[in-house]
């Protein structure tokens, strides 16, 4: 994926992490310091399934692994990959907005106000 294309990714999770966060407490109390403290997914939708596919690979190697003998430690160690990974999957992983994107906060801020 391109860096502008991960980019603008990061730009919609946080304009839509500050969308959810001004609808519940409402826009009047908007301020920088709480658009820089939401959290905001930073990996994309299908590196998530990608995650979770090869979790699921690995688990089900270990299963096989299991049946056929195989040794304990290979077992532990692909199941333990696997769990692993599909939790990657599953959970995403979440940064502070201020830590994901690279423009100043003050514009990022003026334009989610301007969308908002």
């Amino acid at each position: 994926m391109s860096r502008d294309s991960h980019r603008q990714f990061l730009e919609k999770a946080a304009l839509n992490e500050a969308q959810k966060s001004f609808r519940q407490r409402g826009r009047s109390s908007a301020r920088i310091e709480d658009f820089l403290a939401l959290r905001v997914q930073t990996v994309e939708p299908w590196k998530r399934i990608v995650a979770i596919v090869v979790g699921a690979f690995f688990i089900g190697f270990a299963v096989w692994a299991l049946r056929a003998d195989f040794s304990p430690w290979a077992v532990v160690s692909f199941g333990l990959l696997g769990a692993i990974c599909a939790s990657v999957g599953i959970m995403g992983w979440k940064k502070p907005v201020e830590a994901v994107l690279e423009v100043t906060a003050d514009v990022v801020f003026q334009r989610l106000i301007d969308v908002l």
